[in-house]
C-alpha cells in the first residue's frame, strides 16, 4: 500500500506529505485495517474442488462498505481512474474482495454491498490530492466475469499440467502503425 490511513479522515501518503479529507471522517473512524478473508471458490459448474481463495483489503468498514486505497501516476478523475481500473483490472479486485467478505455472511452477518476506491495522486510537483470513488455495480459485475474466467483458466491449466503463454517460435515486430 503506497498510503498509509491514519486515524480519522488524516492520510499520510508515502511521501510523508498528510491530506485531509472531510468525506472519508466518517468512515476511517469505523474500519479496520488490513483485514485477510479466506474463502473457496468454484472455478467451473463441473464439481471439482472449490479452489481456496484469500483477499487482504485495506480497510473494511463496519457495515456494508470496503475501501481500497489506491495511487495514481495521473489524476484522481473520473476519466483518468476509470482507464486505471481498466488497466489494472481494479474492478476485478473489488468483486473479488467482495465475493470472499460475502462468502462469510453466515459467520459475520455482514453483507458487503459498497466497494469505494481511495485514489491518491502521487504526481509531482503538485501536492498530492486525493479523490473518493465508488465502484458501480455494473464495473463490479465485469470485474466478476472477468475474475472467474481467469479463476477457470488456472484451474483448467492446473489439472491438464499446460499454462497458456505466448508462442515459443520468432515473431516479428515493428512499431505501431501510427509511428510510420
Amino acid at each position: 500500500v503506497d498510503a498509509i490511513l491514519v486515524k480519522r479522515c488524516r492520510i499520510e501518503s508515502a511521501s510523508g506529505q498528510v491530506i485531509f479529507h472531510d468525506t472519508l471522517d466518517k468512515l476511517i473512524g469505523l474500519a479496520k485495517a488490513e483485514q485477510a478473508a479466506y474463502s473457496k471458490h468454484q472455478a467451473s459448474t463441473e464439481a471439482d474442488e472449490p479452489i481456496p481463495t484469500k483477499c487482504r483489503v485495506d480497510l473494511n468498514v463496519a457495515g456494508n462498505i470496503v475501501l481500497d486505497i489506491k495511487t495514481t501516476g495521473g489524476l484522481a478523475t473520473v476519466e483518468d481512474f476509470s482507464r486505471s481500473m481498466m488497466d489494472f483490472r481494479y474492478d476485478a479486485r473489488a468483486a473479488f474482495n467482495l465475493d470472499i467478505l460475502n462468502s462469510l455472511e453466515p459467520i459475520t452477518h455482514v453483507r458487503k454491498e459498497i466497494f469505494m476506491a481511495i485514489v491518491v495522486e502521487k504526481k509531482e510537483p503538485s501536492p498530492e490530492k486525493v479523490a473518493v470513488f465508488q465502484v458501480e455495480p455494473r464495473a463490479i459485475e465485469t470485474g466478476r466475469a472477468y475474475y472467474r474466467d481467469r479463476l477457470r483458466i488456472w484451474h483448467e491449466a492446473q489439472k491438464q499440467g499446460q499454462w497458456p503463454g505466448y508462442p515459443e517460435t520468432v515473431q516479428k515486430i515493428g512499431l505501431p502503425e501510427w509511428a510510420y
